[in-house]
């Protein structure tokens, strides 16, 4: 994209991010909208797959030069404005988007399996991805196969405690 541009906010028809999102990678524009993936059990249906969802529903970054772009911008179907402060356009800070896409390519966003039930045993080492226990680490103290939970031992509060965590949100460590 020839010369300065900024960051903004876009906000979208909700539950149409990537079709909102690829209409304006058709129209020129620089886009970023943050995904993540997650496990979905559509009705009448036994099994669940995994899909991409916005991280931030509703809303996606778009790079465009001052003034002369905003009225296409807000002509992209799917495009429902532009999120302002006392009507002016906020600018969300190129470093933000750095991070955020750093984020995405280390799987931060992702809401899968991240360890299949088969691989977890008594005394692995894991790593709890989600809920408010996440980012520690703890070893499994019991669990049993086809169980939904497992029982693992955590280093906090001054001491060690057990606490029951659904297997899907633990990640074995190397």
């Amino acid at each position: 994209m020839a010369g300065e541009f900024d960051w903004y906010v876009v906000y979208t028809v909700p539950r149409r991010e990537m079709a909102t999102r690829d209409r304006l990678l058709r129209a020129g524009f620089e886009v970023y909208l943050p995904l993540g993936k997650k496990w979905i059990k559509p009705r009448h249906v036994k099994a669940e797959r995994e899909v991409q969802v916005a991280v931030f529903p509703g809303y996606m970054f778009v790079a465009i030069e001052a003034c002369p772009r905003w009225y296409q911008l807000l002509q992209v179907d799917g495009v429902g404005g532009i999120l302002t402060n006392n009507e002016r356009p906020v600018r969300a800070r190129s470093e933000l988007v750095d991070a955020l896409r750093y984020a995405q390519d280390c799987g931060e966003f992702d809401q899968v399996r991240a360890t299949s039930p088969d691989l977890i045993h008594r005394d692995a080492s894991v790593t709890i991805i989600a809920g408010p226990l996440v980012g520690y680490e703890a070893r499994v103290a019991s669990f049993e196969q086809g169980q939904a939970r497992a029982m693992v031992s955590v280093r906090m509060l001054g001491g060690v405690r057990e606490v029951s965590v659904p297997v899907d949100l633990l990640r074995l460590l190397a």
